[in-house]
């Protein structure tokens, strides 16, 4: 006989349970059955704590109908005229939601953030602007313009709008006027960091920290709607800041006016649309322009709500798109644009000599190593743009020799100052750059990973050390082409904060990517497209990577869908080879299938080695790694190895 307990089982289900246990022949023994049994469903109320099956409207003496072969051995019956309940307590889920809320932040885009730290204006620099900024906190008229709760900071490439904003940010920090900051890049700090998708999200996390009144009224909307984040910018900036702001100021007898008072956003020209491969360059232009001013819209809707108690400091270039929205918003906003009236070469000056006395403190040299004229001369070929200063002195202190020397290598490489044209500001700068970049061994072929690692970071975001193993041919070919080139992009030690690669300053980019400028330099994007289909084949010939770093511990999946449409025009045999490799090799059919239907392309060797052995289903955001590669000869097929059908990369 069959033995059950049916202790904690609910009343309608009893007779259910021994109805079955009848209908296949079952014999049941039932230890113990506990009832409460309420005589008047008058008195029975509709929200019980339900410990042993209570249900409403239950007939006790009925519930054993049609139920038979089974015994009871002991039944408790407890029969009242009253119920006592006890409600439990509603579960606080404060953290949840917070939690939630802090997965959706940027860090990377906070003034303060660790990984990525932003530049600061020396002391003695940069004073004027930055007094101008401090009197429109302080609520004071600036050059005459009328008292506005938005400040738009603003000048070309180079001229050291992020050191501003870093140095006024921490000064706010320090007086505790700051309430929340982003700084968008397009070459450090992540994906996030050059999107708009976790703007407001990250804004809000640090109003929430610095205005704790509003931290349940935040953590409730997330709430109410758990895909807040995937909706556009208004409908989450109306969510998750002003509607708080809004209740609180209303409902409680909190003063705005105490609060933190400053927003700072820095670098809107650098946040760019999400890549797709298959748009159109101008539409790429079109979507990036769309999320500046979606952005602009935002704000500026946010300073016009009485219940929004902060002021917004904004910098950025003075793109086109950019410049038209501010146009219609004169009334609500003023400008500061670095140019002449800001004595930017004083500040140059300054910058220079307080850098030059720093390496003739560390070489131990002479006081005058660098005669007074040198640095006018250089003050002069700088033409106001900080980042001139900034890449020569990089030069001088990272070059491969003497820092003497490099000076003098320095002065030969720039244009006189008669030699500059006023139609062309970025003259000394892109001589610089050409300079410097043909220093390494194979400059043409180094051009390609800087433009290459700048593709993958914006279109495959995954970890450096994956897009190393992915360009490297050879162990020590980072070093090899990019190991002169410091002062330009920073290659960081495994167990560096810093990523792996590091581009100093967009203006880099800026340069390569116009032929006017970078001349015989130019790579188009056609060449990147050639050299990474080259790096492609060049793994598939090989079986894999030429070595794998073993720095990584998942392959994120924007990188393995990019890799599978890069090899989309691979011949049909060899997605059918790949095929029969993960069939037979892999063993897990489930993956496979996952694999096929997401990204419809031919599977490469490269990818099947570092999805390893023994593989899980693949999720949405990882593909398991593998801790070695490997491949079998019977799958590389004939044709991979022809001349005719794989080109080398341009080494």
């Amino acid at each position: 006989m069959a033995q059950a307990s049916l202790g904690l089982c609910s009343f309608p289900d009893i007779p259910r349970v021994m109805g079955e246990a009848q209908q296949k022949g079952v014999h049941w023994r039932c230890r113990r059955v506990q009832v409460i049994c309420v005589q008047s469903p008058a008195l029975m109320p509709t929200a019980v704590l339900n410990i042993f099956g209570f249900f409403p409207w239950l007939n006790f003496f009925n519930f054993f109908n049609d139920a038979h072969h089974f015994v009871v051995e002991r039944l408790t019956s407890i029969s009242a005229l009253f119920v006592t309940y006890i409600e439990a307590p509603k579960q606080d889920n404060t953290h949840i939601y917070r939690e939630r809320l802090a997965g959706y932040v940027v860090t990377s885009a906070l003034h303060d953030a660790g990984q990525t730290p932003l530049s600061r204006c020396l002391p003695e620099t940069r004073v004027k602007v930055q007094e101008d900024m401090k009197n429109w906190i302080a609520d004071i008229p600036v050059n005459g313009q009328p008292k506005t709760r938005f400040l738009w900071l603003t000048g070309p490439a180079g001229v050291g709008k992020t050191a501003i904003i870093g140095t006024i940010a921490d000064r706010c920090k320090e007086e505790r006027t700051l309430a929340a900051s982003f700084f968008f890049s397009t070459f450090s700090g992540g994906p996030y960091r050059q999107s708009k998708a976790r703007f407001i999200s990250t804004l809000a996390y640090q109003l929430l920290n610095c205005v704790p009144e509003i931290e349940k009224k935040v953590l409730a909307a997330i709430e109410r709607d758990p895909v807040i984040f995937d909706r556009g910018l208004d409908e989450q900036f109306r969510a998750l800041i002003l509607e708080p702001l809004r209740e609180t100021v209303e409902e409680s007898d909190s003063d705005p006016s105490i609060w933190r008072k400053i927003i700072f956003v820095d670098g809107l020209d650098e946040c760019t649309a999400i890549q797709d491969p298959s748009a159109s360059p101008k539409e790429l232009r079109e979507r990036t322009e769309a999320a500046h001013r979606e952005i602009l819209s935002v704000l500026f809707s946010a300073i016009k709500e009485p219940s929004f108690p902060f002021r917004i400091v904004l910098a950025s270039r003075p793109e086109q798109v950019i410049c038209q929205f501010f146009s219609t918003q004169k009334q609500w906003h003023i400008e500061l644009f670095l140019d002449e009236k800001y004595n930017p070469s004083d500040d140059i000056k300054r910058f220079l000599e307080a850098k030059f006395h720093e390496i003739q403190q560390r070489y131990d040299l002479p006081d005058n190593w660098v005669p007074q004229s040198v640095i006018q001369l250089l003050v002069e070929r700088a033409s106001g743009q900080f980042i001139f200063a900034m890449v020569a002195i990089r030069f001088v202190e990272d070059g491969d020799e003497l820092p003497q020397d490099q000076v003098q290598l320095l002065l030969r490489w720039c244009p006189e100052p008669s030699q500059l044209s006023e139609s062309k500001p970025f003259d000394a700068l892109d001589q610089l750059y050409t300079r410097i970049l043909k220093t390494s061994p194979k400059h043409y072929l180094a051009i390609k990973w800087i433009l290459a690692i700048d593709r993958l970071r914006r279109e495959a975001p995954c970890p450096p050390a994956i897009v190393k193993d992915y360009l490297e041919s050879a162990a020590g070919e980072t070093q090899f082409l990019l190991g002169r080139l410091n002062s330009l992009v920073h290659v960081s030690k495994r167990n560096s904060d810093l990523p792996l690669f590091h581009l100093h300053h967009q203006s880099l980019l800026d340069f390569l990517a116009d032929p006017r400028r970078s001349g015989d330099l130019y790579v188009g994007e056609d060449k990147v497209e050639e050299f990474l289909r080259g790096c492609w084949e060049n793994i598939l010939k090989s079986r894999g990577p030429h070595r794998c770093s073993g720095q990584y511990t998942a392959i994120p999946k924007d990188f393995v869908d990019w890799y599978f449409r890069l090899s989309s025009y691979q011949p049909t045999q060899v997605s059918e080879t790949d095929m029969e490799w993960w069939d037979t090799a892999m063993g897990t059919r489930e993956t496979v299938i996952l694999l096929l239907g997401r990204s419809g392309a031919g599977k490469s060797h490269f990818i099947n080695g570092l999805a390893g052995a023994d593989l899980a289903p693949v999720s949405d955001c990882l593909l398991p790694p593998r801790d070695h590669f490997k491949a079998s000869t019977a799958v590389i097929p004939t044709w991979m190895t022809a001349q005719s059908s794989c080109k080398q990369p341009n080494l």
